[in-house]
């Protein structure tokens, strides 16, 4: 996965690839597994045991998990750990995926600015996560 974040950089195109969902999140919560022995995240996985293959990116799937976990620990406010749980629900052929967690929330006001370019709720943030 390390190797696929450095070579993600370098100029190139996008590769697809069929996917193992459950893979790729397994992969962000072996890179997270500092996080859930410190204390500061417990993890819920609701995945179903059959593998859920999808075409996309591996990487770019991975920083999208990476990510909200990351979030979900930043905005902890509480003096325990973040509880955050992702599952896949199916439909048909499609597959959601829903990550949620106990923190605080998102104010109305930012709520209506989620998705504008370089929008951030962090004051450090980048916008395009």
């Amino acid at each position: 996965m390390i190797e696929s974040i450095r070579n993600f950089g370098k100029p190139g195109k996008t590769r697809f690839e069929v996917l193992q969902l459950q893979d790729v999140l397994n992969d962000v919560v072996r890179l997270m597994s500092h996080a859930t022995r410190e204390g500061r995240i417990r993890l819920e996985l609701r995945v179903p045991q059959e593998p859920q293959c999808v075409i996309g990116n591996r990487v770019l799937l991975s920083l999208v998990f990476l990510n909200a976990l990351r979030n979900a620990i930043q905005a902890n406010t509480k003096n325990r750990p973040v509880m955050v749980r992702v599952g896949f629900e199916l439909a048909g052929s499609l597959i959601k995926v829903v990550i949620e967690d106990d923190g605080p929330g998102i104010s109305e006001s930012a709520l209506a600015l989620v998705g504008q370019a370089n929008f951030s709720t962090k004051e450090d943030g980048s916008g395009i996560g």
